[in-house]
């Protein structure tokens, strides 16, 4: 759980950005003081605009991979799908272009 109860961890993650803000610059300043306090400070500024697309980006990953399951179907995956289909004799045709292309 999280320090507000009932709300899950994916739901707090826009506050992150926002509670960057004031955490990156305090938990600079008790490593590095002033420097670390500026340096937290630019991490927490950046935050506030990469966090927020960090998540989008996660969630659009997500959805891809989702929809991938889908089109795989079950064997897929399971991985009991089969990769490549070759024509009968093809195969055998192929072998010899390889060992030609060899000698």
């Amino acid at each position: 759980m999280n320090d507000l109860g009932c709300l899950p961890a994916k739901a707090l993650r826009p506050l992150r950005a926002i509670t960057g803000l004031v955490l990156d610059p305090v938990a600079g300043w008790r490593q590095q003081k002033a420097y670390g306090a500026v340096c937290g400070l630019v991490k927490g500024v950046l935050g506030l605009g990469l966090r927020p697309m960090a998540g989008a980006v996660e969630a659009a990953a997500k959805a891809s991979q989702a929809s991938a399951l889908l089109c795989l179907g079950k064997q897929g995956i399971q991985g009991r799908i089969m990769r490549r289909v070759y024509a009968p004799g093809t195969t055998e045709r192929l072998l010899s272009v390889k060992e030609e292309v060899r000698c």
